[in-house]
């Protein structure tokens, strides 16, 4: 394969790449045609050898083998395999030293441990199924030379690796117990839209009286809306009203189940200390006692009450073992599960203790004013925990530490600012974006309608325009809301680690990779990437998310993938499938191990890097 007289590339010749494709297509149909007809008539298959050369010799001296250099041989025989069928058998060929020492160093640039990663396994005998299949995968452009790369982690970008959302079809789901529904009900809550904000329910309360007095003295006519309603016109005022309600009665609810537990606890109360004056009055009947003046305050029946007290006693065995948030967070689902009585096992509730401090953190984190609901039943209001979510690590057996506390070992003065959006370092990159595909002109301004590199629909921040929902929770719905993840405190000496509070289905986003994006950083963990304005890292020392946190596993639940919004490169962390109280874990690969002396401590069976100080 030469360069034609132009000189320009073959891969640029059209015209000579259809001719040479045509004097290839044809014999090689024929070939493989005849192959075929010997296998199946039992005769000898001819062998077929497909090789690959470059020659820098002239057009007309062509037959001169001087100058051509051998890349690599392919034989293709029919070979039996342990299971009858047939292989593809490889060789490569040594290069021939028929080319100058400037060309062989050219060469040395594409040599085969290009056409593999550094990290890749061995590779493995495929079977023939009736077609032709890369050996190796395609060439990879390496950034830097190995001895000058830093410890990176592995980015997956080839779509065939994607985890498909879609499970396959005799893969069964695991069966969610209705313990286990409740709790992930909590955590979804707690990270969900929904905003508790008690002062809201006063200030309703003021503003319907306000209405009604207004309706009362004719002041408002008949479709105009009140003056405390905003907006633009009429759908999206009313669209205030009715979330300023729905948050308003969902404050109301969780006050309910507040006092109704309380309920409980006062009605046992009344009725020990009945006994404990009367030594005559056994507890049964002092119930029956109590029972019945309770009865005649509330107006119902003893019946009516009874049915009533069974669930409410749900509600107190829940808050004494999970705490309070248990009942504000519970939603609807927290009354089904008392009413059927679906899951009180002592296993259980020991489970739900062991979760009391996790729910505290993350309710008085995100949720400042939850407390404020306590009030009525005069339990103290004050937040416990502040701060991020992330700022609490949080532990099996032990109380929730501060996020420095964990790092005091290594520094006194350790910080972490927590970021929705990447920030640029302009010391390496300027006022520019290095992710951003209109960096090579300053004028450029992003087109209005810029479509998805995967599902190729219209993306847009806008949700009412936005049609790209590859990943809605992060990307093109609005403002991002809290990821149910919590930073952990690991048990085998991997310090922190991130835990997910809910199921991450497969395919879908567990978070965006945020952090510091710069350039030429060594010896430092750091995500590498290839974008428009070239080779960029993404350093997460001390700004990022709680994508920081995640630790390296062999055999990992979630994988790094390369995604496109709005004509700016993101780098997202896709779940494989994560269960609830799983931890969540990537593979950092060969590439990021390969720069550091030290242990993996992931524990997996099939460990690659187990004991790599010690020589193993």
């Amino acid at each position: 394969m030469v360069p034609d007289d132009s000189g320009a590339p073959l891969a640029q010749n059209v015209e000579l790449y259809e001719s040479i494709l045509n004097e290839i297509r044809l014999p090689l149909t024929q070939v493989l045609n005849d192959a075929l007809s010997a296998h199946q008539a039992g005769g000898r298959v001819p062998l077929l050898r497909l090789e690959a050369w470059l020659d820098n010799s002239s057009t007309e001296n062509r037959q001169n083998e001087a100058g051509r250099v051998t890349l690599a041989t392919i034989e293709l025989a029919s070979t039996p395999a342990r299971d009858g069928s047939t292989d593809i058998m490889e060789e490569d060929t040594s290069r021939d030293c028929d080319c100058s020492e400037e060309e062989t160093r050219a060469l040395d640039s594409v040599s085969n441990d290009d056409f593999c990663q550094p990290d890749a396994r061995p590779v493995k005998r495929r079977k023939m199924v009736g077609c032709l299949r890369l050996a190796r995968s395609a060439p990879i452009t390496r950034a830097v030379s190995p001895e000058k790369e830093p410890s990176c982690r592995r980015l997956t970008s080839d779509a065939r690796h994607f985890p498909k959302r879609n499970p396959p079809k005799n893969l069964r789901k695991p069966e969610i117990s209705p313990f286990e529904r409740l709790i992930i009900g909590i955590w979804e809550q707690i990270h969900g839209h929904f905003e508790m904000k008690p002062s809201d329910l006063v200030d309703l309360c003021t503003q319907i009286n306000q209405l009604r007095a207004a309706v009362s003295n004719g002041a408002l006519q008949q479709g105009v809306l009140p003056s405390f309603i905003p907006g633009k016109g009429a759908f999206q005022g009313m669209n205030h009203y009715c979330r300023q309600i729905t948050q308003a009665s969902r404050c109301s609810r969780s006050l309910e189940v507040i006092v109704q537990a309380r309920w409980i606890q006062c009605y046992d109360e009344h009725v020990q200390k009945m006994a404990a004056e009367d030594p005559d009055l056994s507890l049964t009947k002092a119930r029956m006692i109590a029972l019945a003046e309770a009865s005649k305050d509330f107006g119902w029946s003893s019946k009516e009450l009874r049915n009533k007290m069974a669930i409410w006693r749900g509600y107190e065995i829940i808050r004494d073992a999970g705490g309070w948030p248990c009942l504000v967070f519970a939603g609807m689902g927290l009354y089904r599960f008392c009413k059927y009585k679906l899951g009180f096992s002592p296993t259980n509730m020991t489970a739900l203790k062991r979760l009391r401090t996790r729910f505290e953190v993350a309710a008085d984190t995100i949720h400042p004013e939850w407390r404020q609901l306590l009030s009525v039943i005069g339990e103290p209001t004050t937040r416990v925990y502040k701060g991020h979510p992330c700022d609490w690590v949080v532990s099996r057996n032990g109380p929730p530490v501060p996020l420095a506390d964990t790092y005091s070992q290594w520094t006194s003065d350790f910080s972490f600012e927590h970021l929705q959006e990447c920030v640029i370092d302009e010391q390496a990159w300027g006022p520019m974006d290095p992710r951003a595909e209109n960096n090579h002109n300053t004028h450029q301004t992003l087109p209005r309608r810029l479509l998805c590199e995967r599902c190729g629909s219209p993306q847009s921040n806008d949700p009412g325009i936005n049609e790209c929902h590859c990943f809605p929770g992060m990307f093109g719905s609005g403002p991002r809301k809290p990821y149910p993840v919590q930073v952990f405190r690991t048990e085998n000496g991997r310090n922190n680690g991130l835990l997910a509070c809910c199921p991450f289905e497969r395919g879908v986003a567990v978070g965006e990779f945020v952090g510091l994006v710069t350039r030429g950083l060594r010896d430092i963990d750091v995500m590498q990437s290839f974008g428009p304005a070239g080779i960029y890292q993404i350093w997460q020392g001390r700004q990022g998310n709680y994508t920081r946190f995640i630790n390296h596993s062999c055999q990992p639940n979630s994988q790094y993938e390369r995604f496109m919004w709005l004509g700016v490169q993101r780098i997202v962390l896709v779940s494989k499938g994560i269960s609830a109280g799983e931890e969540i874990t990537v593979d950092y690969s060969n590439e990021y191990w390969n720069h550091l002396n030290k242990d993996c401590l992931c524990g997996e069976s099939g460990c690659r890097f187990k004991r790599r100080s010690n020589g193993a």
